[in-house]
C-alpha cells in the first residue's frame, strides 16, 4: 500500500491540485458583480415592469377563472341529463321487475297444478 502511494503521489498531488483550482473558481464566478445604486428613473421603471406583469396575471387568472366556470356550467347541465337518465332507469328496471315476479307467479301456479 506505502509503495502504490509512494509511486503514485504525483498523480495524488496534481488531482488535488486539480480540484482545488475548481472548486475555487467555481465560488469566484458564481459570485454576482457588484450593483451600481440605482437612480429614481430606474426603479420607477423597474416598478412599471412589477406593475404590468402583475396586471397580465390577474387578466390570465380572470381568462382561467372565466374557462372553469364555463366549464362548471356545461358539467352541471351534463349531470341533470344523467339524473334524468337514472330515474328513467330505475322504472324501467322497476318495470321490469314486476314483470319477472308475475312471471314467476305464474310459472308457481302452473308447478302446483303439474304436482297435483
Amino acid at each position: 500500500m506505502q509503495r502504490i502511494l509512494r509511486d503514485n503521489r504525483w498523480m495524488i498531488v496534481s488531482i488535488g491540485v486539480f480540484v482545488l483550482i475548481v472548486t475555487v473558481a467555481k465560488a469566484g464566478w458564481g459570485q454576482e458583480p457588484a450593483r451600481s445604486p440605482t437612480t429614481k428613473n430606474d426603479q420607477i421603471e423597474n416598478l412599471s415592469i412589477v406593475v404590468e406583469g402583475c396586471d397580465q396575471q390577474v387578466l390570465d387568472s380572470m381568462r382561467a377563472q372565466m374557462r372553469l366556470n364555463i366549464r362548471i356550467a356545461r358539467l352541471g347541465r351534463n349531470v341533470k341529463r344523467l339524473e334524468a337518465l337514472l330515474i328513467r332507469a330505475n322504472a324501467r328496471v322497476a318495470k321490469l321487475e314486476g314483470q319477472l315476479k308475475q312471471l314467476n307467479s305464474k310459472e308457481k301456479v302452473k308447478g302446483e297444478k303439474k304436482g297435483r
